[in-house]
């Protein structure tokens, strides 16, 4: 049971620091600001500099002006979102059986004269030796969150390409996925090469029906559009951190913008409705994604500014642009400070406690029917005898 009086004291002192960390952070912001008014007209010259650079941390290219600001087109009048989000019971061995299931939401809202939402789930379970078990060096190793996490988001977003190519009714359609489209998994996992591959042609999918791909990330904690500006203020001709010898001292010129969230300095400069220029991110991952590299821009929706992901295919066409600004501000205002269509996909998918114990008991109850010894384990069965 928590203690929660033996930590008033700790929380006083958390505050304390919270608001040390806000006087720290606006006199980041002036700064910031200053060097981003500096760059004005100078898109190509700071391109160059990030590109020359070598930097410990991701650096934001800009497409376009880096100060530039666009305001939302009007919604057209008929449009359709499509939307899939995913949840998962990972494997137990505390548990009658193991096995491990992914749950997937699938959401498509059309709106216009012939309004219409289907709201569906899919639930996939994993029992199969090849399932349950990586093959690491000639060892065999149980299925980690990791891989679970990945076959999860391939399904994901598998479902979106079904979605759009059986209700794709308008040529305003918009696919949401929930979260970064930049894929992060260690090149020494046995299973990332495939991974990227089946990521990769279910973007491509998506770019021959003609559906811009969104990535929504809400309380985004991106800096990459400040390290930038930390380029641009670096005095050295060439940027190279690694052999700076100012490197992580408050001295360094860079340092006076460090840890600002990109989410602060567009607050500060966008209105509600507005989105910042795009910018390409210079994540290594990205070097195979060919037309699919992902590129983003910042969009104030009043309660915060987000983060929306889009592959380079998207952000070189202007159409397809504009209909994703405007869709996703439209989809936020109908949502209550959330896109409609991802809220909705979540709660199709989301797998909650007593979903967990009443899908253990019905495998429980068959395994029993069929004649098989059910093996739960003490701690499993002690754990639901403590009382809460």
């Amino acid at each position: 049971m928590l203690d929660l009086g033996g930590l008033f004291h700790q929380i006083d002192q958390m505050v304390v620091e919270c608001k040390s960390r806000v006087d720290i952070n606006n006199k980041k912001l002036s700064v910031a600001k200053g060097a981003m008014a500096h760059l004005k007209d100078k898109w190509q010259q700071i391109t160059h500099r990030v590109r020359e650079s070598k930097t410990s941390w991701l650096v934001a290219e800009p497409m376009e002006e880096v100060d530039a600001v666009h305001s939302p087109i009007r919604p057209p009048r008929e449009y359709t979102v499509l939307a899939t989000d995913g949840s998962q019971i990972m494997p137990d061995h505390h548990q009658v059986v193991l096995c491990y299931l992914i749950n997937i939401g699938k959401v498509v809202l059309h709106y216009g004269e012939k309004a219409a939402a289907k709201l569906t789930n899919d639930a996939s379970l994993y029992f199969k030796e090849e399932d349950l078990y990586m093959d690491e060096d000639g060892a065999k190793r149980l299925v980690d969150s990791q891989r679970v996490s990945a076959m999860r988001t391939l399904a994901e977003t598998k479902a979106l390409v079904e979605l759009a190519q059986q209700d794709k009714q308008t040529e305003s359609t918009v696919a949401f996925a929930d979260g970064t489209l930049i894929h992060w998994t260690s090149a020494q996992q046995a299973w990332s090469k495939q991974f990227l591959e089946e990521i990769l042609a279910n973007y491509e999918y998506l770019y021959q029906l003609k559906v811009p791909l969104v990535g929504y990330i809400s309380g985004t904690r991106s800096t990459d559009v400040v390290n930038m500006l930390r380029v641009a203020m670096c005095p050295h001709s060439r940027v190279d951190c690694d052999h700076c010898q100012w490197r992580n001292l408050p001295e360094a010129g860079c340092e006076q913008v460090s840890g600002l969230r990109d989410a602060v300095l567009f607050s500060d400069k966008l209105k509600y409705g507005q989105r910042s220029a795009v910018f390409k991110s210079r994540s290594q991952v990205l070097e195979k994604y060919g037309r699919h590299w992902v590129c983003f821009f910042y969009v104030n929706l009043g309660a915060e500014v987000a983060r929306v992901e889009i592959p380079l295919w998207v952000a070189e066409n202007k159409k397809y642009l504009d209909l994703v600004h405007c869709l996703v501000i439209d989809q936020v205002i109908k949502g209550l400070h959330y896109p409609l269509c991802l809220s909705e996909a979540h709660r199709q998918a989301v797998v909650t406690g007593s979903d967990r114990e009443l899908f253990y008991q019905l495998v429980n109850n068959k395994l029993i029917e069929n004649g098989l010894k059910s093996e739960i384990s003490y701690k499993s069965l002690r754990k639901r005898s403590v009382p809460v």
